[in-house]
């Protein structure tokens, strides 16, 4: 995602885009024991649509990452 970000290019996690696993791994050759866990949609931004004018607070990055040694 951010080497997408870094040419332009947005991204999207999402889950919806693997809700069908099978579909997925058939559609990219995929052998049935790897495990599709995550989909990331990528596209250009069109900022004058409502929808992509919405942004979020982001929560401090201590809160939510903690590295155990």
């Amino acid at each position: 995602m951010l080497a997408a970000t870094a040419r332009g290019v947005q991204s999207v996690p999402s889950y919806e885009l693997v809700k069908y696993p099978a579909i997925v791994r058939n559609a990219l050759g995929m052998p049935a024991n790897k495990v599709v866990v995550m989909g990331i949609a990528l596209g250009y931004e069109k900022p004058e649509k409502p929808l992509n004018q919405f942004r979020t607070d982001r929560v401090a990055t201590p809160q939510v990452l903690h590295i155990i040694n």
